[in-house]
């Protein structure tokens, strides 16, 4: 500590009653502080900085955050702003360079006469002149604090001693200060989290009605799916596959009728048995449609090949490329990657327009990754919501711990990535 104050002994004595009046105020401020609400804080600090004032015969006190660099900064805002404080500090203590020297050092300042201060803080004397200060105060806080502060005192009307003990007595009052600010940082940080909590858990519970919502309308398009599937295999089989037979068996019966002495012509044999064979033919694609025998008998491979056979056509080709590996351990997992690519390749053909797709379907380190790719015309997949035989394909590969990636961009055709660890999902298997 760097304490200058010549003075006669009856200014010693005198600054001995200071130090006790000012040993009250730190009592008084620290049970205040202690029991107060978060916003009587600061006018606590305030009063027990304007009575310190009072007993050190200073006009104005102001306790601030200090940086290296002499830079002050209020820590709470001030009830009311005092003049010199803010005239002679507005740069910091940049100006008094000597101090600042000292606080930087850890040393306080207590200066009761300018006459007194040494020859190397002729700087700061100019200064606090000119700023029309007679007497000064600076007290660091103790180096264990978490952020340094500093409380300042200064009289403008006349030289003051300052008290014995000022500087440990001005240093425990910032620590009692600080605590203060530290609690009131953790409770509105406390505050915060509340909100921030809140906050998480509304949108939970927004997340939350929109998966409903979800499952809801998901459920409705299932019903609706299979309700349409339902009409569309009756018309099939009553508007197409039963006129169809119908007329075959009214032609066999034409022929059955017939005397046995009129030759029947054999054109006529012919076209009955082209008919037959092409019913046979439609029926079975039906029948592929709803389930496929060869994935079932005869593997995923041979399955997909077969399915992307038939969907190829003049103005469609479909590429398959599948690796030389064995089939997944679980038929919920072949099914899935099944009707994953039976999707994707019908809403390449229906839905994109595209005159070619590929497949692409391999195996590492146990897992299945499958690709189907398109050239068709793509879609926003950023702001398109999701069809029905999406969320299909995503529930699907959901059930098998699977996952699924799209990828679109319009007029450039459409990607979807599809990964399937090689084992059978508990539940399912529980299920078979």
């Amino acid at each position: 500590m760097l304490c200058v104050y010549p003075g006669p002994p009856q200014d010693f004595i005198d600054s001995l009653q200071q130090s006790s009046e000012i040993n009250k105020v730190i009592l008084s401020t620290s049970s205040q502080l202690a029991e107060c609400k978060k916003d009587e804080m600061e006018t606590i600090i305030q009063r027990a900085m304007d009575v310190v004032s009072v007993i050190e015969h200073a006009e104005e006190a102001g306790w601030f955050f200090l940086s290296e660099a002499g830079e002050l900064q209020d820590i709470f805002h001030p009830i009311r702003s005092p003049f010199h404080l803010r005239s002679v500090f507005k740069d910091g203590l940049k100006g008094l360079p000597w101090c600042l020297a000292q606080l930087n050092a850890g040393e306080a300042v207590l200066v009761s006469s300018l006459d007194s201060l040494p020859p190397a803080a002729e700087v700061d004397r100019q200064v606090l002149r000119g700023a029309h200060v007679h007497s000064i105060a600076l007290v660091p806080s103790s180096p264990a604090s978490t952020r340094r502060t500093v409380l300042i005192l200064l009289s403008t009307s006349a030289e003051t001693v300052w008290s014995d003990g000022i500087v440990e007595q001005a240093i425990l009052l910032e620590n009692i200060f600080s605590n203060a600010y530290q609690r009131k940082l953790a409770e509105h940080s406390l505050s915060l989290l509340t909100v921030e909590t809140l906050i998480e858990h509304k949108s939970a519970e927004r997340e939350l009605r929109r998966k409903q919502s979800e499952v809801g309308v998901l459920a409705s398009l299932l019903i609706r799916s299979q309700e349409d599937e339902r009409k569309r295999l009756s018309r099939e089989l009553h508007d197409d596959i039963g006129q169809r037979l119908s007329l075959a068996a009214s032609e066999a019966a034409v022929m059955a009728s017939q005397s046995s002495d009129t030759p029947i012509p054999r054109d006529r044999i012919n076209a009955l048995r082209d008919e037959l064979d092409r019913l046979c033919s439609d029926i079975h694609e039906m029948s592929h449609s709803l389930h496929s025998y060869k994935l079932q008998h005869l593997g995923l491979k041979s399955a997909l090949k077969d399915m992307c056979e038939r969907f190829s056509r003049s103005d469609f080709s479909v590429d398959l490329r599948v690796e030389d590996m064995e089939d997944p351990i679980s038929k919920e997992i072949s099914l899935c990657l099944y009707r994953v690519a039976q999707e994707s390749l019908n809403n390449a053909l229906k839905h994109a327009h595209a005159p070619a797709a590929a497949v692409v379907l391999t195996k590492l380190q146990g897992k299945f990754y499958m690709t189907i790719q398109d050239s068709g015309i793509g879609f926003d997949s950023e702001t398109s919501s999701q069809g029905l035989g999406l969320i299909s394909m995503s529930e699907r590969l959901r059930g098998v711990n699977g996952q699924f990636r799209l990828h679109s961009i319009r007029g450039h055709g459409t990607e979807i990535w599809v990964e399937v660890p090689d084992q059978p999902d508990p539940l399912l298997a529980r299920a078979s």
